[in-house]
């Protein structure tokens, strides 16, 4: 596995097909949605628990910001988490991962 400096020229070894937004979009769904949201805008249920708990909320990840990461640096991310969230690294395969950077990027587009 790579670090967090060598991870933003990482490339998406998943082609983005309709096949796996499909699976990004399950494993958001089931994974995900409860922090980010169903449109990966931060507004999820858990989201406003951390808020109201004096948390960060979850960003939005249709954000000019998280868009602006590379696929690597994303996958770096949900394999090894940052502040409260948690990494996924032995819950989802690496497949799965890369899917839900295809379907993230999916929902910013979506937005536009």
């Amino acid at each position: 596995m790579f670090d967090a400096v060598a991870a933003a020229v990482v490339r998406n070894p998943i082609p983005r097909t309709t096949e796996s937004l499909d699976r990004g979009n399950e494993v958001f769904r089931i994974n995900c949605a409860m922090c980010h949201g169903d449109q990966g805008r931060g507004s999820g249920a858990v989201g406003d628990v951390l808020v109201a708990n004096n948390y960060v909320r979850p960003p939005n990840l249709n954000s000019e910001a998280t868009q602006a990461k590379t696929d690597g640096e994303l996958f770096w991310i949900l394999t090894n988490g940052i502040v409260v969230m948690p990494e996924f690294k032995n819950l989802l395969s690496e497949e799965d991962r890369w899917s839900v950077v295809h379907y993230v990027r999916f929902l910013a587009d979506q937005e536009s």
